[in-house]
């Protein structure tokens, strides 16, 4: 065991006994004690690990949460874990256990969100999902985690690699829900073999561009009860399925139950396009660029968009400019497209309508334009508008 963390969790221990192990107050000893200075980071950690390391007992042998996740402390009482991260991103989850974690290297996007609930639908409760706060996260911060509804998060790493270290007591029998925007929850472990299954088939098929992909969605949607009719659809949003073809699988999940699961389909629509951003993080190294990534996922309006890319960079001017480099960054093409692109973007956080763009292109460029050039400049402007990654544009 690394000599930091046998520190960590004697301290912990110690800490925690003089408590009577009470869990109410076990997130704060955690907390205090992952504050102090550790002597650990996502490189040192790799060396010790390739060096041969010996590691106890793994909590997790898959890949399901982390990249790696690695369990550096296996006590009787809790556990002390190291999530490494180059490309996954968490989606908006609450935990069954408490402790606390600290970012160890690099930065992170930290939302934190409140469920308001209203509805139960077989398998899934319906109500509002509402964003209460974002921090960035580096490596001296430090964010207790409380059971259940205390903590409802997740995190958008900035930098590749980073890593965290989490203190936490061992997983009770209560859910860990993950939730959709706007208003979606569900418990992941409800995934019965057969679904995971077909999602694994589903992927296959999808992956090798077999003829019989969509008639084999279809067939998975119309046998099925909603939940599992939400997991395959969610699935299929994370394909490079078109806009057409998810509409029609979304009719048809809704032409089988009804007007009841409107709110459904929204947080399906709404996933799909987060799962569009997070894609983009894969190619991309600039923390700034992944920063505008994060905020699009994040934010649903202009305004909360503009005020979180102020509070990075300190002022309006320069915030609007990462905006409009992001955008630029997101559309791509040539030098010519890219000028133009950045025109719009900044056009659109001054919510300027269509039909007014050439006229503003005129004066930015400093030419007259023509007419086939100004028809062709509001066709233009209102395809970006319509981008579905570019929501938060789009809204007031």
């Amino acid at each position: 065991m690394l000599p930091t963390i046998k520190t960590l969790a004697i301290e912990i221990e110690n800490s925690w006994a003089r408590f009577g192990y009470a869990e109410n107050v076990f997130c704060e000893i955690a907390a205090i004690h992952l504050a102090q200075p550790l002597d650990l980071n996502f490189t040192t950690l790799a060396h010790h690990i390739c060096e041969g390391l010996v590691l106890p007992e793994q909590r997790r042998r898959d890949q399901g949460f982390g990249q790696p996740s690695l369990t550096l402390y296996h006590g009787e009482r809790f556990l002390i874990e190291a999530l490494c991260w180059h490309s996954g991103t968490p989606a908006i989850h609450q935990h069954s256990f408490s402790g606390a974690f600290r970012m160890m290297t690099g930065q992170s996007v930290h939302s934190c969100y409140s469920f308001t609930e209203s509805e139960h639908l077989d398998q899934i409760t319906l109500g509002e999902l509402r964003l209460e706060n974002v921090e960035i996260l580096n490596e001296h911060s430090t964010v207790k985690i409380p059971r259940g509804r205390g903590l409802i998060h997740s995190a958008f790493h900035l930098d590749s690699p980073s890593m965290t270290i989490v203190v936490r007591t061992y997983q009770t029998n209560e859910p860990e829900l993950t939730y959709l925007p706007p208003g979606v929850a569900y418990d992941p472990s409800l995934r019965s073999p057969s679904l995971h299954k077909r999602l694994q088939l589903l992927d296959t098929l999808n992956l090798t561009g077999h003829d019989s992909y969509c008639d084999c969605v279809r067939a998975a949607i119309g046998s099925t009860n909603l939940y599992d009719g939400m997991e395959i659809l969610m699935r299929v949003g994370y394909h490079c399925v078109d806009e057409l073809m998810f509409c029609e699988f979304t009719r048809r999940l809704s032409d089988l139950h009804g007007t009841k699961i409107r709110q459904v389909i929204t947080a399906l629509i709404e996933e799909r396009r987060r799962n569009s951003i997070i894609r983009l993080r894969a190619g991309v190294t600039d923390p700034d660029t992944r920063f505008f990534i994060a905020s699009l996922i994040n934010f649903s309006c202009r305004a909360d968009l503009l005020s979180a890319m102020e509070l990075r960079y300190g002022n309006r001017v320069t915030a609007r400019d990462h905006i409009v480099k992001g955008v630029s960054n997101l559309i791509g093409g040539d030098r010519d497209r890219q000028t133009i692109v950045m025109s719009v973007a900044s056009a659109m956080l001054d919510n300027l309508p269509a039909k007014s763009f050439p006229e503003l292109a005129a004066r930015l460029w400093n030419r007259p334009i023509t007419t086939q050039e100004g028809a062709d400049l509001e066709r233009f402007y209102e395809q970006i508008m319509e981008h579905p990654l570019l929501t938060p544009l789009q809204n007031g």
